[in-house]
């Protein structure tokens, strides 16, 4: 294994392990932001500033554990690609975003389904099996009723939504461009 390679085989991984990979990217980042929301539950509504940590706290957390799944995949990708294993593969960045954002994507049909009178009140189990957007639903309406959000909020909620497949696909394809993320993160500036 060369020095810096995340490879530890020859061997390029699944299609499938990686994207079970990312969707428990996905399920530790709904993890920890749970217990970030537990923790703000009670002082949302009070204290506007901690509403606004809270929402950046939730993002960055998703945002930062979707950013090391895409970076270490491409990473590897790249290191079997020199080596000559695995050839580059031009839609892995899709395919990564589709995994990552299918189960919010799905989610977010799901909400537009009820805002729109198809489905039953979807905003309660959306703010659970989304939670990472919660302190975001107390910014868009102070209400568990889906009918009470606002077409403004809606976007909102998909605006949040495509930031996780965004998120993917932007770092895939800037670290298969030569672009080194842990230089900008571990070099001091002189």
């Amino acid at each position: 294994m060369e020095k810096g390679s995340m490879v530890r085989n020859n061997r390029p991984e699944t299609l499938f392990k990686r994207s079970l990979k990312g969707l428990g990217y996905l399920f530790l980042s709904q993890v920890l932001t749970f217990f970030i929301n537990i923790s703000f539950t009670a002082l949302l509504s009070r204290f506007i500033l901690l509403l606004v940590f809270a929402c950046i706290c939730t993002t960055c957390i998703t945002l930062g554990l979707m950013f090391n799944w895409s970076y270490n995949c491409a990473k590897t990708d790249e290191a079997l690609n020199r080596q000559g294993t695995k050839p580059f593969d031009k839609y892995m960045p899709a395919k990564m975003s589709g995994v990552a954002g299918a189960i919010p994507l799905i989610l977010y049909i799901l909400l537009i389904l009820s805002k729109v009178g198809v489905l039953q009140n979807f905003l309660p189990a959306y703010s659970i099996l989304s939670n990472w957007q919660l302190p975001f639903r107390a910014v868009f309406t102070a209400s568990i009723d889906v009918a009470d959000i606002s077409v403004l909020g809606m976007v909102g909620f998909g605006f949040l939504t495509l930031l996780i497949p965004t998120a993917v696909a932007v770092t895939y394809v800037l670290v298969k461009r030569g672009v080194d993320f842990t230089k900008y993160i571990y070099e001091k500036k002189n």
